[in-house]
Order: structure tokens, then sequence, then C-alpha cells
């Protein structure tokens, strides 16, 4: 299951040292833990983590293409931590690590 702190740390190290199955296995936690929010923008983000999960498994991945998104779903992230408990500054920190990482990739 995806915890804040480890994909903090999966993000400092960059998002090109993960696997494909570990960034798809990290989404599909994070899916499931927003799935059963009720708040829209956080099934919105899910819904975008389902896009992001196709481009990552495409033949050839689009760099570009995913870095976009994950700067949309960093940008979306870091918003919804507004919303969070104790928990909203991890959030927001990962929310920004994944912008940073997408802005390094588009």
């Amino acid at each position: 299951m995806a915890t804040l702190d480890a994909t903090i740390t999966a993000l400092k190290k960059g998002v090109t040292e993960m696997t494909v199955k570990a960034a798809v296995t990290n989404i599909e936690g994070w899916q499931k833990k927003l799935d059963a929010e009720e708040e829209t923008p956080l099934k919105t983000i899910s819904k975008e983590l389902d896009q992001l999960k196709e481009l990552l498994q495409e033949e050839k991945p689009d760099g570009k293409a995913i870095g976009k998104l994950m700067v949309k779903l960093g940008h979306q992230t870091a918003k919804a931590a507004g919303g969070a408990d104790k928990e909203g500054d991890k959030v927001k920190e990962m929310g920004e690590l994944l912008a940073k990482a997408g802005e390094s990739l588009a």
C-alpha cells in the first residue's frame, strides 16, 4: 500500500529510478485510498492517476506526456493538501515533488 513517506522518498530519489511495475503499484495504492474518499477533487486525482498508469505502461512511454500529467497531478495534490489533516504538510510536499519530477520529464 502506498504511503506518504515511501512515495516522498521515491520522488526524492528520482522517478526514473523507479521501475514501471513499482510506479504502477504505488499509483494503485494511492487510487485505493483516494477512491475511498468522498471528496470530488480526490476522485479527480484518482482518474488522472489512471491516465498516468496507461502512459507508463505503453510500449514506448512518452516522457513528455508523462511529465505534463505529473505536473498537473502534482499541482492538484498540493492543492488538495489544504484540506488534509495532520499529514497535510507531507501531502503538499509530495505534490510539489511530483510536479518538480514532472517538469524534469516535460
